[in-house]
């Protein structure tokens, strides 16, 4: 019985042994776990260095030399720009440009300081300056014409309106044509619609129904008065003519 009780007894031991080491693995595995998790890809794969965006080849080597000629960079950036600017100033002086094929003969390739000069006078002569924006001379057609014509005879277009008298005789060098943009306010009151619109003044005028009734009835007494002078110039020749006659 002895030896049997002190078998159970080891038995036992041993099973509460193997037990308790099954419990101590399974806290081990999960304190791994915890650990690894802990160790992200993140965390892992960080630089250790910062790019400062230079290369050091690039600024002639790790020391800096304060002198900008002794640099390789700064000479191969030089170099560059110089060659640049050479290009463009040969490009300028170059004769064979854009308009090479319309000019009626070869330009020189060198050119006299008068020359120059007259050549300088006549590029700002096609604007008016910095003044006015450097406002260009359009080229003056017939429309154009006829429009400018309109304008220094608008006082005679409508009898109820006074008009300042022109400062100056002729046509301006210097004007721009602009488009008059509606109001979308005005959209269905005063509005001109798209069919009623033209491209110049002149065919507005034209067009317009008041004004031909006017122009019509103003240019029957302009031709009356000139008819009554003209009878008038003939009744006093005729009148000198018959005292002549009578003396």
């Amino acid at each position: 019985m002895g030896v049997e009780g002190e078998e159970r007894h080891d038995i036992d031991d041993e099973q509460d042994e193997e037990f308790v080491d099954e419990e101590g693995d399974e806290d081990d595995d999960a304190e791994d776990s915890i650990l690894f998790k802990s160790k992200s890809k993140d965390l892992i794969e960080l630089s250790t260095s910062i790019d400062p965006g230079l290369k050091v080849k690039d600024i002639g080597g790790l020391y800096i030399s304060v002198d900008g000629s002794k640099s390789k960079g700064a000479l191969n950036a030089m170099k560059k720009l110089k060659e640049q600017k050479d290009q463009d100033g040969l490009m300028q002086r170059s004769i064979i440009g854009p308009d090479f094929e319309k000019k009626d003969s070869v330009p020189p390739y060198k050119e006299s300081k008068q020359a120059l000069k007259v050549k300088r006078k006549e590029e700002r002569a096609k604007t008016t300056g910095d003044g006015w924006f450097n406002m260009k001379a359009p080229e003056m057609t017939e429309e154009l014409t006829n429009d400018l014509k309109v304008l220094k005879m608008r006082a005679a277009m409508d009898p109820k309106r006074f008009y300042k008298k022109n400062d100056r005789d002729g046509f301006p060098k210097y004007f721009q044509v602009g488009t008059v943009v509606d109001s979308p306010v005005d959209f269905y009151n005063s509005r001109v619609p798209k069919k009623q619109r033209k491209r110049t003044m002149v065919d507005e005028l034209l067009a317009d129904a008041e004004f031909r009734n006017y122009n019509k009835k103003k240019y029957k007494q302009i031709m009356t008065e000139k008819a009554a002078r003209a009878a008038g110039k003939k009744n006093r020749k005729s009148n000198k003519f018959r005292k002549k006659q009578g003396n």
